[in-house]
């Protein structure tokens, strides 16, 4: 029994032995593995992969690609973690950063080593600024634009600040005039207030993103002295063009009515009739030489106690400034007329910016007669106290509430007309007899 066990033992012995060296002497294979080409290459992903040929001297427990931005990289660097066995595989990077070179190899870990494929480069999109266009540009009014843009593409980098710039001088930057429209790619809407009449300016759309701004297409606006007005009617059903000049609204002809708003009628004189009455109240009305044909062009002409309708309104005291006009117009006050020619490049200019062009009415040579306000001033003449008509085609004068002061004249009985001439390019606010016979403009409340 002894000898039995001595040989058993000497047996177990052996076999651990032998054992021992064997484990001694297996080899540590590591996975074969290649790499593939990076694609869909953009500013923070990419698809890469690889190839697993043989697992090595063992199985292979996981597998992917890892990258860095300097050479050789490693697991202990950005990796993926993807199942991989024998065959192809493809994986995702993600949060890669944008303008960066990278150094990227697949790689395989079975339980003994980790076998690394064949390196390879790539470089992620570069940041670019944003792609946008320019929304047509709206005329609102004479000083304001509604205009924006689209931002179609941001190029890789978040757009911080969107919407639109102008100057005067052309190719407008954001350290010009411009507005802030908000964040992001799509369409946005601006509006730019403020601008001058007459003066061409040029605008575009922006967006601003890492890399720096985008602009969309230029466009160019010329904004009008004037924009259409909704028109007018007064109570005889006399139909009148209007106009908007700056922040006035005018009647862009001449007051026709024969009746004040309340319907009560105007006096109509006849030149005997308007000689006898009183400067300081008497009210007439008249067509230029008696002549009815006269109306439609060139309106009536009133005395300004006619106009004013017995009130003696004031800049500072407004209450009976309707005169003869429809209901919601008045007659202009005398710094009303001056805030005209201030809008019009002043009173050296005004009354070429508002005499109608041509010599259809006014008699040549109708000096500097452009009409860019569209106010399309006529030349209705005037009459005198004893009703005499004169001056049609060399006059256009017009009535304002304000009395005035000045030489050959009572001053209880002037006030403040509006004038420019065939001749000039001027206009002038003097003082007339309350007793001639003037033409009416009609301002909008």
């Amino acid at each position: 029994m002894n000898k039995r066990f001595k040989i058993s033992e000497v047996i177990i012995i052996l076999l651990f032995f032998i054992a021992m060296y064997s484990c001694k002497n297996e080899k540590t294979v590591p996975p074969v593995i290649t790499t593939n080409e990076v694609t869909e290459i953009s500013y923070t992903t990419a698809v890469a992969g690889g190839n697993l040929n043989d697992e090595g001297s063992s199985p292979v427990i996981f597998g992917g690609v890892c990258w860095d931005t300097i050479s050789e990289p490693r697991i202990e660097n950005n990796k993926t973690i993807d199942s991989v066995g024998i065959g192809p595989f493809i994986t995702r990077l993600t949060m890669l950063v944008p303008n960066t070179v990278y150094f990227l190899r697949a790689y395989a870990v079975n339980s003994k080593t980790t076998g690394y494929g064949e390196q390879i480069t790539f470089e992620t999109k570069h940041i670019s600024v944003p792609i946008l266009t320019t929304t047509q540009i709206t005329t609102v009014n004479y000083s304001m634009i509604s205009t924006g843009g689209n931002v179609k593409n941001e190029n890789g980098g978040t757009v911080t600040s969107r919407g639109v710039c102008w100057n005067t001088s052309g190719s407008p930057t954001v350290l010009d005039n411009s507005t802030n429209d908000g964040i992001g790619t799509g369409m946005f809407a601006s509006t730019i207030s403020g601008l001058s009449s007459n003066t061409v300016y040029f605008i575009r759309s922006y967006a601003t993103n890492s890399s720096g701004t985008g602009y969309g297409d230029e466009q160019s606006v010329n904004l009008p002295l004037n924009l259409p007005g909704n028109g007018i009617t007064d109570i005889d059903g006399n139909v009148y063009k209007t106009v908007k000049i700056g922040s006035q609204e005018w009647m862009a002809e001449n007051l026709k009515t024969t009746h004040y708003a309340d319907g009560s009628p105007i006096p109509f004189l006849t030149d005997q009739e308007w000689s006898l009455i009183s400067l300081e109240s008497g009210k007439a009305i008249k067509w230029y030489n008696n002549d009815i044909s006269n109306k439609e062009v060139f309106g009536a002409l009133y005395t300004w106690p006619a106009a004013v309708n017995g009130s003696i309104p004031s800049d500072n005291n407004p209450s009976g400034k309707q005169g003869a006009c429809p209901t919601g117009w008045h007659i202009p006050s005398n710094s009303e007329w001056a805030q005209l020619e201030t809008y019009l490049g002043g009173s050296t200019l005004t009354g070429g910016n508002i005499k109608e062009i041509g010599t259809a009415h006014w008699i040549t040579p109708n000096t500097g007669a452009s009409d860019i306000s569209g106010f399309t001033a006529l030349p209705g003449g005037f009459c005198w106290m004893g009703g005499l008509s004169e001056s049609m085609g060399l006059l256009g004068e017009w009535w304002s509430t304000s009395r005035g002061i000045g030489a050959g004249l009572p001053d209880r009985t002037g006030s403040i007309i509006f004038t420019t001439s065939y001749l000039i390019t001027n206009t002038y606010r003097i003082k007339a007899s309350n007793g001639h016979g003037k033409s009416v403009r009609c301002l909008k409340d």
